[in-house]
């Protein structure tokens, strides 16, 4: 600290007002950090919401012992102009810093990076997905796992029964997602996606006779079983009709689901498997959606289409074939998956 040249300090005046000025100093220098900063209490990642007040962010600092002063903190987005520019996403704080360098840290221009979910993913596919897009993912299979946590703010969650996590809610769809965006980011954003994508349907919804949740696991077969949307509803209609006669679905995607296996994979012992995803021994939907469906698999679910066929198969081009009755249904298979 430099020293101070007192031969101009002549009168108790200035002496007072200089003992003020070195006072303010180390009060607002202490409390801004730049003398003696804060130690952080925490090395984890800090993790900023998109929304997020300038006050809001002021209390997860103080927490962490980042800054020192909420009050100050505050007061300095306002005065800066800052107070709406602060970036969400996650940010390490494991050295000492000064309330400004925190501030200059959460401006920064955060790189985006645009993510394609394709239709039909499943979460752990949509965890790969992140993954492989350089986006920390590690806590995301954890943070979509507990739909209470997240049915504040999506009160159509209230559908899922107790024990299911949120397949089939995940909409997919091209995201643009920071770098650094958190799991509970990611999670909160495709909610808000299928929530929005689903109000065209809502007048379709409430004339069903099934429940949201039963639309969405049949939306979700239809996504793994059929490519194009004239075939979809031709498969929504013989599953329907299926459901209502009381025969089993016998759909291989569920067990694919349970088993982590391809329908080429499954063995005659895989058919007798006692899983309730087994849709060859057990009568009606499996317990919740065995992917993510489109918009295109949920209006045809929706939109059943009513045909005299009760079977169909794919062969290995994606070509699909329905048939009216088991024994057409066994001459299409000796022919098209020989």
């Amino acid at each position: 600290m430099p020293r101070i040249n007192t031969k101009y300090i002549s009168s108790p005046r200035q002496q007072i007002l200089l003992g003020i000025v070195l006072v303010l100093f180390f009060v607002f220098g202490f409390g801004f950090g730049i003398i003696f900063p804060p130690h952080p209490t925490s090395t984890m990642p800090l993790i900023i919401k998109r929304g997020t007040s300038a006050e809001s962010i002021s209390n997860q600092l103080k927490v962490e012992n980042i800054i020192r002063s909420r009050f100050l903190f505050v007061w300095a987005t306002y005065l800066g102009g800052i107070h709406d520019e602060l970036a969400a996403g996650r940010f390490l704080f494991d050295e000492s810093i000064s309330t400004f360098g925190v501030l200059r840290r959460l401006t920064q221009p955060q790189e985006e990076l645009s993510v394609f979910i394709p239709e039909g993913s499943t979460i752990r596919e949509i965890e790969i997905i992140l993954r492989q897009n350089n986006i920390p993912s590690a806590e995301f299979l954890d943070s979509r796992r507990y739909p209470n946590v997240y049915k504040e703010f999506h009160p159509f969650l209230e559908v899922i029964p107790e024990g299911q996590d949120l397949e089939g809610f995940l909409f997919p769809d091209t995201y643009r997602f920071y770098e650094y965006s958190s799991p509970e980011e990611i999670v909160d954003t495709m909610l808000d996606n299928f929530e929005l994508k689903l109000k065209p349907f809502v007048s379709d919804i409430d004339a069903s006779p099934h429940s949201l949740y039963e639309i969405i696991t049949m939306a979700s077969i239809l996504e793994k079983e059929v490519p194009s949307a004239d075939e979809k509803a031709i498969v929504s209609g013989i599953m329907w009709k299926r459901i209502r006669e009381g025969m089993p679905l016998q759909v291989d995607a569920t067990l694919f689901y349970e088993l982590g296996k391809t329908s080429r994979e499954l063995t005659q012992s895989d058919l007798k498997n006692e899983t309730p995803y087994n849709t060859y021994t057990y009568q009606g939907l499996p317990p919740g959606p065995i992917s993510n469906p489109g918009a295109e698999s949920i209006e045809a679910t929706l939109n059943p289409k009513e045909t005299p066929f009760y079977f169909y198969l794919s062969d290995r081009d994606g070509n699909t074939y329905f048939s009216r009755n088991f024994e057409e249904h066994k001459e299409k298979k000796f022919k098209y998956l020989r």
